[in-house]
């Protein structure tokens, strides 16, 4: 397990990808790489019967899973028999996938439940964000209501006033 096997297999995927595209160019043409789009166009005649997904629904490599997660065959089976280790690219996959997945899951409650979409509605979001202060904040958290802005606000207005006595402003 290491980065150049993942790279190995990502460079098989691209291939693979690639070659189905080759093999299928309307399904490039008609939103026919993922197996949602896939199945879409086979009914309607479109696509091949037994033509394969290049990708699977979150935009991963196509076998591990239509929604990601597992590696159940398609171009993992098709590298593992090329002699490609691809335990390390699985696990970058799954990880990538689980926060792509998040991310969709979140925006779909802010449609049904109206209140959060995107990144709030995401759970990963909402308890690692808060874990990781830095990463994207400069290193202050982001206050989490509004009462936390206001006491903020308030703290910031009493050191500039000290600031501004021990000056003499």
């Amino acid at each position: 397990m290491s980065l150049s096997d993942a790279l190995s297999f990502e460079k098989f995927a691209f291939k693979d990808i690639w070659g189905k595209i080759k093999e299928e160019p309307m399904a490039l043409l008609v939103g026919g790489l993922d197996p949602i789009g896939a199945e879409f166009w086979k009914k309607l005649g479109v696509l091949d019967e037994d033509y394969e997904p290049a990708v699977n629904a979150l935009g991963g490599p196509f076998g591990s899973g239509d929604l990601g997660l597992g590696d159940t065959g398609g171009v993992w089976k098709r590298a593992q028999a090329e002699g490609i280790d691809t335990d390390s690219a699985l696990g970058m996959h799954n990880l990538a996938e689980m926060i792509s997945g998040s991310y969709a899951l979140g925006g779909l409650g802010g449609l049904v439940g109206g209140g959060l979409g995107g990144a709030e509605g995401s759970a990963i979001g909402q308890q690692v964000g808060p874990q990781i202060p830095g990463l994207l904040g400069g290193g202050q958290q982001m206050p989490q209501n509004n009462a936390a802005v206001e006491a903020q606000q308030r703290e910031a207005q009493k050191r500039m006033s000290l600031l501004n006595r021990r000056r003499g402003i």
